[in-house]
């Protein structure tokens, strides 16, 4: 805001107008099924592993820049509300409060099944089904560490025998 100040000058006398430099509020949301972690130059955010959320506060024109490192079994997969990005990086000026979101996602290995008789090959949680067919094969994607337990119903003119491999 704007002030006044009054003096009656019967003396000698001196007078300080103090300003402050206006500031906004950076804030850092994580999102995705990853994990990983921010920091900023100049200092201030530090968004560690395990940490969704952090913020800092900068003078107004500052230019910040916000570099990801993904976590174990993670990699860092984009920003949203940069003003712009290169490589990895985010750049952000500060006019106002803003808000950026990285998003981590898991790693994830593929699983292919295959029968090499008539049946059908289902998956929990779901992705794969396949089958009906010899030698049939079908595959998808899972994240690091998810359990898949594997479903077979072979069809009337075939036998279970058991599966092979990890």
């Amino acid at each position: 805001g704007t002030g006044t100040c009054v003096v009656t000058m019967d003396d000698a006398k001196a007078v300080t107008a103090t300003f402050t430099i206006r500031q906004y509020q950076l804030t850092v949301n994580k999102s995705g099924s990853g994990d990983g972690s921010v920091t900023s130059t100049p200092i201030g955010i530090s968004c560690l592993t395990g940490t969704a959320s952090c913020n800092a506060t900068y003078d107004v024109n500052t230019s910040v820049q916000l570099t990801p490192a993904a976590a174990a079994n993670s990699s860092f997969s984009g920003w949203t509300g940069c003003d712009s990005v290169s490589g990895d990086v985010c750049t952000v000026a500060m006019s106002a409060d803003k808000i950026v979101i990285p998003a981590f996602s898991l790693q994830q290995f593929t699983l292919t099944a295959t029968s090499t008789g008539n049946g059908f090959v289902t998956s929990t949680p779901p992705g794969i089904d396949c089958g009906n067919g010899i030698h049939s094969a079908c595959s998808t994607a899972f994240d690091v560490g998810t359990t898949v337990n594997l479903a077979d119903t072979p069809d009337a003119d075939s036998l279970f025998n058991g599966y092979s491999g990890d």
